[in-house]
């Protein structure tokens, strides 16, 4: 094995390190009883060539089967076999999303069966067929059809270095290679210290001009903590001492900065306050050891190389943090100037806004962020949010075909199906990938689609979603609908069906709720609302919950739909017999319908009074998904 490898570190010029030497890429190989496990720093960029190069060597110099495994962003997950220098098989979950035809599940199983060890058969089917939810899904069914500790197959060599999982397993074997030659990227600059931004630097460096980019001010809520930063490069040599000045309208009251030296996962960072000085805020920082720049920047070739280059790059940054407190309402540009001791500084102009968060929601926090009101405001859509008894949730066709009408008609609609019914393999229990189509948008609700995707949540899918888009890659929606609990829903949940339409009228508004009527005084609504905001209700966080600090995850449990409002704003909205039990509504002059009440919210600043009891915060969120 070390042959092989110095074999391929040799390809880049790099010879075994020294007892001390920083290595320029290292290996770290674990021991077990039926399989040694290679972790290769060079295939952390994973780049299947690496991987492909080095699998194939092995297996010939060891006359022994290998097999690579590559997980990209929980989406992608790549496994290939080599055998006597040659890879016998390659699957790619997400083929459309690499390259190249995946074949049948039955046809990779059977190139690698010879090397189950007594796992469950069905395990080894399943990698290959599962459609799993998250791709590293499938790793503890290949962990337990070859007879590998399933730990060995989840991480990689950075993570398994930096100790994320603990120390190293006993009888771990870590080797090393350093370049012959020092790359140019690890050279440091000499001279006198020259800080760039990076529109700065790309323009030096490789001739790149400033992009016309949308500038977007830091928003920040009157009275609360606004945060702008600015990050340089040194392209001179180390030197140490800097200076941060900070000069603005007086929309803010300027507190402290924060130099964050090198690379930010290294936390070397000082902090000082920032004194009044004439126009500026200036903050002093005497001590600060800037890093050197590098000598070059040209850019290696090799993936691993590259990645190392980047990190090189990053530590050569001198990044501040200017945070102060939203004294005035307005909108103010703040320029930013760092001036080391000696050499030559730079400065950015930001711009802040400052909002009032005056009319937020009753129990959204002092400090909630403007960002999050900002869909509360807006009238743009007709959004509704339906909690049914799960008996009744074929019957949300009865409220989507009252508003059918005003859905588009052009375009095309995307399902998504996400089947929430876990699988068990042995031992192992996993989900489904979600399986999405596109088709037209005409008749969609009188159409085989909606009557799939209906049939789907009511055989137990956790969540479905249509969005009424131009094509098939879209990302504006129109139009949107969501049944089902969650993605992966809560015990004892609850499905909701949430609907948004971007301009919808006032005569779907009186549909949608004359059908919602009709639900509830049948006693199968736990609760409901429709009112007009930017942005369509999840199942499981709303607009308005998210701007109280109630995040979803226990939110469609019975016992909090039973309890807390999921939202409310200009419009209506509907109690069940729980919630009803909760609250004294005559002062809102409630509609009586059945077991449950209709409230029309004219003033939402007096219904969230009225309503008070049923209004969750931030704590009743936290205590309650403590106790799921």
């Amino acid at each position: 094995m070390r042959a092989v490898l110095d074999a391929d570190a040799g390809r880049d010029g790099m010879v075994p390190t020294s007892a001390g030497e920083k290595a320029d890429r290292s290996v770290i190989v674990v021991t077990g009883a039926t399989w040694l496990s290679v972790y290769d720093e060079a295939s952390e960029s994973q780049d299947k060539g690496v991987l492909d190069r080095v699998g194939k060597a092995l297996s010939k110099a060891l006359a022994a089967p290998v097999f690579s495994v590559l997980i990209h962003d929980s989406d992608l997950l790549r496994l290939a076999l080599y055998e006597g220098g040659k890879r016998t098989d390659t699957f790619e979950s997400d083929p459309a999303g690499a390259s190249g035809k995946r074949g049948g599940s039955e046809k990779h199983a059977a190139a690698w069966r010879h090397l189950a060890t007594g796992g469950s058969d069905d395990a080894l089917s399943s990698v290959f067929g599962g459609g799993e939810l998250f791709a590293e899904a499938a790793l503890p069914m290949l962990a337990l059809a070859l007879g590998v500790d399933e730990g060995r197959l989840n991480q990689g060599q950075r993570y398994l270095a930096e100790g994320s999982s603990g120390p190293l397993p006993d009888g771990s074997i870590v080797l090393g290679w350093r370049a012959n030659q020092r790359p140019a990227w690890d050279v440091p600059a000499e001279g006198p210290p020259c800080l760039e931004t990076t529109w700065q630097q790309a323009e030096r460096v490789w001739g790149l001009p400033r992009a016309e980019v949308t500038s977007y001010p830091e928003m920040a809520a009157l009275g609360c903590r606004v945060q702008v930063s600015v990050t340089t490069m040194n392209a001179g040599g180390a030197s140490k001492g800097l200076v941060v000045e900070v000069c603005s309208d007086d929309l803010v009251e300027w507190r402290k900065v924060q130099v964050v030296l090198g690379r930010p996962q290294r936390e070397k960072w000082i902090e000082r306050p920032l004194a009044r000085e004439g126009d500026a805020w200036v903050a002093r920082f005497p001590d600060a050891d800037l890093p050197p720049g590098q000598a070059s920047h040209d850019v290696p070739m090799s993936s691993a190389a590259m990645m190392k280059a980047m990190h090189a790059r990053s530590a050569t940054q001198v990044h501040v943090n200017v945070i102060g407190i939203g004294t005035r309402v307005g909108h103010a540009a703040v320029t930013i100037r760092l001036t080391p001791t000696v050499g030559t500084g730079t400065s950015e102009r930001l711009e802040v806004d400052i909002r009032s968060t005056k009319g937020r929601p009753l129990r959204a926090p002092a400090d909630v962020h403007p960002k999050e009101l900002g869909a509360l405001s807006d009238r743009s859509r007709l959004v509704a949010l339906v909690v049914l008894e799960p008996a009744a949730l074929a019957r949300a066709d009865e409220a989507l075909a009252a508003i059918a009408s005003a859905f588009p008609v052009a375009g095309k609609v995307r399902t998504t199906n996400f089947d929430g019914t876990p699988r068990t393999i042995g031992v192992l229990s996993t989900r489904s990938a979600p399986r999405t189509s596109t088709g037209a948008a005409k008749g969609f609700f009188a159409g085989k689609r909606w009557r799939d995707l209906l049939d789907a949540a009511c055989a137990g899918a956790s969540l479905l979603q249509a969005e009424w888009v131009t094509d098939a890659k879209s990302m504006d929606r129109s139009a949107e609908v969501f049944i089902g609990a969650g993605i992966i829903p809560p015990p004892d949940s609850v499905p909701a069906v949430t609907l948004g339409v971007r301009g919808a009228s006032a005569d779907a508004e009186s549909a949608l709720v004359a059908a919602i009527d009709v639900l509830a005084r049948d006693g199968v609504v736990l609760q409901a609302f429709v009112t007009r905001w930017g942005e369509t209700p999840a199942v499981d966080e709303t607009p308005y919950e998210t701007a109280c600090g109630v995040r979803g995850l226990c939110t469609t449990q019975r016992e909090w739909a039973t309890r807390w409002l999921r939202g409310l704003g200009p419009g209506w909205l509907w109690l069940g017999r729980d919630l009803r039990a909760h609250v004294d509504a005559a002062a809102l002059s409630p509609t009586v319908l059945g077991d449950s009440l209709r409230i029309e919210i004219a003033d939402v600043f007096a219904a969230e009074n009225a309503l008070a009891p049923v209004l969750p915060a931030a704590e009743d969120w936290k205590a309650a998904t403590l106790r799921s």
